[in-house]
């Protein structure tokens, strides 16, 4: 085949792509009509979807050379868009689930991997549950419950005011004394290394101009930032 101008390509397919029909007309595959069904792409690779009513995919199928198996991925997904479960089903080995769950008012209130609990929103002493009046998570427990992070929040600004990172009863992380320039950070301690942080910020752009660290009275950074202004005439 040529173009005008003498120019010639040998055109390749690269893949098909199917719609409408369920691929192997397989029951695993619903709600195709008007959708993508199935890509091949010949002596490759084989991938088919099924979706939920909402047209969500919920199933994706996919065989590779070598394989005799598809490696699967499957769940469910709530009608407001929350996925509730995932499955990854490889041609070797084990499925795995990832697993979704939520509190009365639809928020993340846990994720677990199989049986290991990845993040999880820690209920409060109070009666407001893991989140707070505002919404926020004052704990959070992560890595199989391994990791701990703690939040306070300032009750004028409703900004973070300090925060800790836990492995067990070790503290691992510490920024207390954060202090704000309007919403940017002017400056905190870290307090796992006793070390105080500032920043200044551009009064005409609001970009950061110096940051600096002190440890133990003495200047361990300081560095100052210059922007230039693309308004400003450059002269030429």
């Amino acid at each position: 085949m040529s173009e005008p101008g003498g120019i010639s390509f040998t055109p390749t397919e690269l893949a098909q792509a199917t719609y409408d029909l369920p691929f192997g007309n397989g029951a695993a595959y619903t709600f195709t009509a008007g959708r993508l069904a199935s890509v091949l792409k010949t002596g490759s690779t084989t991938i088919a979807f099924g979706y939920d009513q909402n047209g969500a995919v919920v199933r994706r199928d996919q065989w590779v050379n070598g394989f005799a198996d598809a490696f699967t991925v499957s769940g469910s997904i709530a009608d407001d868009g929350r996925l509730l479960y995932s499955t990854f089903t490889p041609p070797f080995g084990a499925a795995v689930t990832y697993t979704g769950r939520y509190d009365s008012s639809g928020r993340p209130a846990r994720i677990d991997l199989g049986a290991t609990a990845l993040w999880e929103a820690v209920s409060q002493p109070s009666s407001y549950g893991a989140y707070d009046p505002l919404g926020r998570l004052p704990h959070v427990r992560s890595n199989g419950g391994l990791v701990d992070t703690f939040r306070n929040y300032s009750s004028y600004s409703g900004l973070l005011g300090s925060q800790a990172v836990h492995t067990g009863s070790t503290q691992v992380y510490g920024a207390d004394a954060i202090l704000y320039f309007g919403t940017k950070v002017q400056s905190f301690t870290d307090t796992w290394s006793q070390t105080s942080y500032g920043f200044e910020y551009d009064n005409g752009s609001g970009r950061l101009s110096r940051a600096q660290a002190t440890t133990s009275g003495q200047r361990v950074f300081d560095r100052g930032y210059g922007f230039t202004d693309p308004a400003w005439p450059t002269g030429a």
